[in-house]
């Protein structure tokens, strides 16, 4: 197996390292390259690139193993359970939190939102442990709200309420955050192909839409996201032209994903912010022509 995406994170795991004992500077451009590490330097993919129609590469256990281990240590890296108590607390008791603070959340957020994905690809359940599951969601709504610039007196209320539960879970259940990985079983190559078909079956029945709900457009959103993450080891294990340009492609989709998400909700918050009546127009996600061709360009050319 070749070694390209493995070294990108020994990197990363040592800067995150740094991070976590200096505590004086921030960490957001750590994370910000964690999905770039084939993209940068590149350009975006024009009309006259194309993928060949066939895919050859899967991943089987051993490959499955070692590339969770990567994000398992990412985690063992970056979870820092006091310093969490002490961002938390802060909140819990009104004050203000500074950049430092902030970025200390978004790290621990980053990372177990890695590390959910990668059970969801390399387990053999192909499942996020539920506890795990339900933690990282809090700690990624309560990040979601710290980000918004403006908020509504229930949302205030909401971060504090958010906060308290996620101190409580991690002064509770240190070890078990901790040890997570622990419940990690590799997937057997056959499991994984199987698991990844229905999602590229899934994924085609909702770009089908012009238009999704809130639940559809998240479900389709965390899909291409397991197949970005497929792709890297993919990549890694054989780092063709084609599996760059599909690595890449992903990344595009999930860009644009978030990026539409993030102004969906910005424009609601606005509305919010101003009394105003949120338009039906705004009550589902478009698809855009270009975002299905790219979408179903990726699937075509896995043939899961």
């Amino acid at each position: 197996m070749r070694n390209r995406t493995l070294i990108f994170l020994v990197t990363l795991l040592f800067s995150i390292s740094s991070l976590a004992s200096s505590k004086t500077r921030s960490c957001s451009f750590v994370f910000s390259n964690f999905s770039e590490t084939l993209y940068n330097g590149t350009q975006k993919l024009t009309k006259s690139d194309s993928l060949s129609s066939r895919h050859v590469v899967s991943i089987g256990r051993k490959g499955a193993a070692a590339f969770f281990d990567n994000y398992s240590n990412l985690w063992q890296m970056a979870f820092d359970a006091d310093g969490c108590e002490a961002v938390l607390g802060k909140i819990i008791e009104g004050q203000d939190i500074n950049t430092t603070e902030i970025a200390l959340l978004k790290r621990v957020r980053k990372s177990g939102s890695a590390l959910r994905n990668a059970f969801m690809v390399f387990d053999y359940r192909h499942e996020v442990p539920k506890d795990f599951e339900d933690f990282v969601i809090k700690f990624g709504k309560l990040n979601d709200l710290l980000a918004l610039p403006w908020l509504t007196t229930d949302e205030m209320e909401e971060i504090h309420k958010l906060a308290g539960k996620i101190f409580e879970e991690i002064h509770e259940r240190h070890s078990y955050l901790t040890h997570i990985t622990d419940e990690f079983q590799a997937s057997k190559r056959e499991k994984l192909q199987e698991d990844l078909k229905e999602d590229s079956l899934a994924a085609r029945k909702l770009v089908a839409h012009s238009k999704l709900n809130e639940e559809d457009q998240h479900r389709l959103r965390k899909i291409m996201r397991k197949f970005l993450y497929y792709q890297l080891a993919v990549y890694d294990t054989n780092p063709s032209e084609d599996n760059r340009m599909a690595y890449q492609l992903l990344y595009e989709i999930s860009a644009e994903m978030g990026d539409n998400r993030d102004q969906f909700f910005g424009q609601i918050a606005e509305l919010k912010k101003r009394g105003a009546k949120i338009p039906k127009s705004l009550k589902k996600f478009s698809i855009s022509d270009s975002l299905r061709r790219e979408i179903l360009t990726y699937l075509n050319f896995i043939q899961i």
